[in-house]
């Protein structure tokens, strides 16, 4: 589904974040980027966002090579995968419920629509009783169940987490990573990018580890 082919993302003067890199990420995968902070984690996150793009080689996704989107494209590819991030981006100014509904009222969902999916993602993070409370009303594992149930808000084929436990505990953490895996078995291909180890014995998953922008091992 997902397969880069000698991808290189080069900041001047004289850093590569990314080198030569190769790999493939199959639909429904569960995949683990590791490797120490500077190894290009990140970057590979942002390259299948779309917030950067790559210096070298090509990005194919679903058979299409990405070097040709137009911003069309780009626009409603977005709108078919989640991010979640390990600050959490949540709206300060808006309650749970409508931190949820952002994507969906983005993409055009109907009203009603609207409501009964995010009743359901209220309930799959265990959060209904708090769906008018606002962020900062919430516990850190808790923010991070909303910004995991914005990201997958509108069904995204493919969601991407970077560092999506960085600033949790770890019992705060095998909660977030117990939900991914529950995302990823209803047939999300999921991609978490992390340097906590410790967790790929207890949730398997396929590792890809990177080391100064390469590819290690698989």
């Amino acid at each position: 589904m997902i397969q880069f082919f000698h991808v290189s993302k080069f900041y001047p003067p004289s850093i590569y974040a990314l080198k030569d890199l190769s790999l493939s990420i199959e639909k429904g995968e569960f995949i683990y980027l590791t490797g120490v902070s500077g190894a290009g984690k990140s970057t590979l996150i942002s390259l299948l966002h779309f917030s950067e793009k790559p210096t070298g080689g090509k990005i194919v996704i679903k058979g299409k090579d990405t070097s040709e989107f137009s911003k069309k494209d780009i626009q409603q590819y977005r709108q078919n995968i989640g991010v979640v991030f390990q600050d959490f981006k949540l709206l300060q100014n808006k309650t749970v419920y409508e931190n949820i509904i952002l994507p969906m009222l983005i993409n055009g969902t109907e009203k009603n629509e609207i409501e009964i999916r995010a009743n359901a993602l209220l309930n799959f993070i265990g959060l209904f009783s708090q769906r008018n409370s606002y962020p900062y009303q919430l516990s850190g594992g808790e923010q991070q169940r909303v910004s995991i149930a914005r990201a997958i808000s509108n069904n995204p084929f493919l969601l991407l987490a970077d560092e999506p436990t960085g600033n949790l505990d770890e019992g705060l953490a095998i909660e977030i990573m117990t939900l991914l895996r529950e995302i990823n078995i209803k047939g999300t291909t999921v991609i978490i990018a992390t340097h906590k180890t410790q967790f790929i014995n207890k949730f398997d998953g396929k590792v890809f580890h990177l080391e100064k922008g390469k590819l290690e091992n698989e």
